[in-house]
């Protein structure tokens, strides 16, 4: 958008090449306008009054959402169970549900104008919620799914707590064939209790080089899902209050419901169940 000063100098000098003999279109296009556009402004007053845009009302469009409509999304993204939900977790999840209220860009415009859209979940946070003892877990994941097949609490990391989780997710699949255990390089994962517990169970040890921040980055963003949902929500005052509530995250929650983008929108359990369908159709 021209300004006004701008508009009746660059017409100014126009005119001037004009004069001097150049052609008219020849002169806007090195001015950079078009010669309509030129035309327009001396027909319609843009030489005196300038560009009329910004003062125009505009209609709403026929689609546009009315104001109880909005307050419905806003409604809807602050439920307890949306709390912390992207609009991109929270339109499926309504789908599923046989509700339609607005689409992910809508929600996400709504929140922002709201200003709601930024760090979902954690500053709504009461700074009190820590933990009140001291507890370590550590968790094995499927790369395929997603799915949290091991995991383990204790009151330290330690070689044990490592082997614990290895040994459920051991337990649960029952590999046949030789499968790959990517850890990062802690001291819990270089030793020889854990390099020989490979060994001996037919797995095969996969690490990334010192320094990688992005190392075992699936284990990470678990992690961080386990305490931004959940662990920062609450107060134990046991162990056993804490392993009874990750409990109930991981095998109620992450594994059949929690939905992940990398599986399609759907949870690691759901996402299993639909390979084993597609290939048994095979």
């Amino acid at each position: 958008m021209i300004g006004l000063e701008d508009r009746r100098h660059m017409a100014q000098i126009i005119d001037q090449a004009h004069g001097k003999g150049a052609r008219l279109s020849k002169a806007c296009k090195l001015a950079g306008i078009s010669l309509r556009t030129l035309q327009r402004w001396k027909a319609q007053d843009g030489l005196a009054k300038g560009d009329r845009r910004p003062d125009a009302i505009h209609s709403a469009p026929p689609h546009a959402l009315t104001t109880a409509e909005r307050a419905a999304v806003l409604q809807a993204a602050n439920e307890p169970r949306f709390a912390d939900m992207p609009p991109a977790r929270i339109v499926p999840m309504l789908a599923d549900e046989g509700t339609y209220l607005a689409s992910e860009s809508t929600f996400s415009r709504i929140l922002r104008e709201a200003g709601q859209n930024a760090h979902r979940g954690d500053c709504m946070m009461d700074a009190t919620s820590t933990l009140t003892c001291s507890a370590r877990s550590s968790a094995s994941a499927d790369l395929f799914s997603r799915q949290v097949i091991g995991w383990s609490m204790g009151s330290r990391i330690d070689t044990d707590l490592v082997l614990n989780a290895l040994l459920m997710a051991l337990w649960r699949r029952q590999p046949r064939d030789t499968v790959l255990v990517h850890s990062d390089q802690g001291c819990q994962f270089t030793g020889y209790d854990w390099q020989g517990f490979l060994r001996d169970h037919n797995l095969v040890s996969s690490m990334s080089r010192r320094g990688n921040c992005h190392d075992n980055a699936v284990a990470e963003s678990f992690f961080q899902l386990l305490k931004r949902e959940r662990i920062r929500r609450q107060i134990y005052l046991t162990r056993q209050d804490a392993r009874a509530d990750v409990f109930n995250y991981i095998e109620m929650f992450y594994n059949p419901k929690r939905r992940h983008n990398t599986s399609g929108g759907v949870s690691p359990v759901e996402f299993e169940k639909r390979q084993s369908q597609r290939l048994g159709s095979v």
